[in-house]
């Protein structure tokens, strides 16, 4: 049987167990606009940034990242971003760092990443201090840290950063580095989510889509988180939109079709959730013809992005060979890593499979 782990949750990422492990997990920057020039204006932004408004030229970068208003043009945001960060705008220096986490348009170097970040929340930048929390939590370019996440996506939400509330919110949902606390995290959600933080209203919506966190379960009022987040550009909210459309449920009908058409825009725009369940319609030609091979490097994409349930996925293949081939050791090895992250798949595929030795 084919592999089948995927996202139902959310987040981030971020990434999305299945369901769950991943949302937060959603790894995507998701800046937060400036007030110099609108998201999405390209012509003010452009002529403000030619006037050198450093915080114009950061929102006209995270564009050219999003594709929001401005064409998807990783060179353009580079070049935006650095004259950005260059004229003292903190979240055009943030942003600019993320390039180097993810690697668009220049050589991904994660260290790198976390060393701007860090300057950037000893700076007070708590927009800052959220991603530094996200390095911590997915053990990227540092040692895994949830507690050390925790205390700075506290820092970020407590100062009023509503990423850091997100965050926050989903390793207190997922009780990582904090006591386990459903409605609490729907709480941070909702503060987030009122600021407009489109991650944290994809969250919110699967919450209500699994009448979680306190909320009577409500898929079309989860629908319409999850479009207008996505609308947005939000890309973990597209992933979710897309499940949706995948499954047929809250009244959206079911197409495959659709749902490959947002993975794939998510995946394209490094949502790795995104990623992760395009190569599950790949594997089970759903909307798409069957093609293990490709499935498998879209598992190995996110999981090379420190998306758990893309690594489970991988893991599954290599350790059965299909689309791949068989590797029980380095299957077996990415499973365990799965399991130790709490994903109980990943766990049942473990215990399903020979020990090494045995036989002998």
């Amino acid at each position: 049987m084919t592999s089948m782990l995927r996202s139902a949750l959310v987040a981030v990422s971020a990434a999305a167990a299945v369901t769950v492990l991943a949302s937060l997990a959603s790894t995507s920057a998701g800046a937060a606009e400036p007030t110099s020039c609108k998201m999405g204006d390209l012509a003010d932004c452009t002529a403000k940034c030619t006037k050198n408004d450093a915080d114009a030229c950061a929102t006209l970068g995270w564009m050219h990242v999003v594709a929001r208003g401005a064409p998807k043009d990783p060179a353009k945001a580079l070049t935006y971003l650095q004259k950005a960060c260059t004229g003292k705008s903190g979240r055009g220096c943030v942003d600019l760092a993320y390039l180097y986490e993810h690697g668009i348009g220049v050589p991904k170097d994660e260290a790198k990443a976390v060393a701007d970040y860090t300057a950037a929340c000893s700076d007070k930048n708590l927009y800052g201090c959220s991603h530094l929390g996200q390095m911590y939590e997915f053990g990227k370019g540092v040692p895994l840290d949830y507690a050390k996440a925790v205390g700075f996506f506290k820092q970020a939400c407590d100062g009023g950063e509503p990423r850091g509330c997100t965050h926050l919110g989903w390793l207190t949902e997922h009780g990582k580095g904090v006591a386990k606390d459903e409605a609490k995290a729907a709480g941070l959600y909702k503060l987030a989510c009122e600021k407009k933080e489109g991650y944290a209203c994809a969250n919110l919506g699967k919450m209500y889509e699994e009448g979680r966190g306190g909320s009577a379960k409500d898929e079309a009022k989860a629908i319409v988180y999850y479009k207008d987040a996505c609308d947005d550009r939000v890309m973990l909210a597209c992933v979710h939109l897309g499940y949706t459309f995948e499954k047929g449920f809250g009244g959206a009908p079911k197409d495959p079709a659709k749902a490959f058409t947002l993975y794939k825009e998510a995946c394209d725009h490094h949502e790795m959730m995104g990623c992760n369940n395009l190569g599950v319609l790949y594997a089970n030609g759903l909307g798409v013809a069957k093609d293990e091979a490709k499935a498998v490097s879209l598992y190995k994409q996110g999981c090379e992005h420190h998306n758990v349930i893309s690594c489970a996925n991988y893991g599954w293949h290599l350790t059965n060979g299909v689309g791949v081939g068989k590797d029980m050791a380095k299957g077996l090895d990415l499973l365990t890593k799965s399991c130790a992250a709490k994903n109980a798949w990943a766990c049942e595929k473990v215990k399903a499979l020979p020990k090494p030795d045995a036989g002998k």
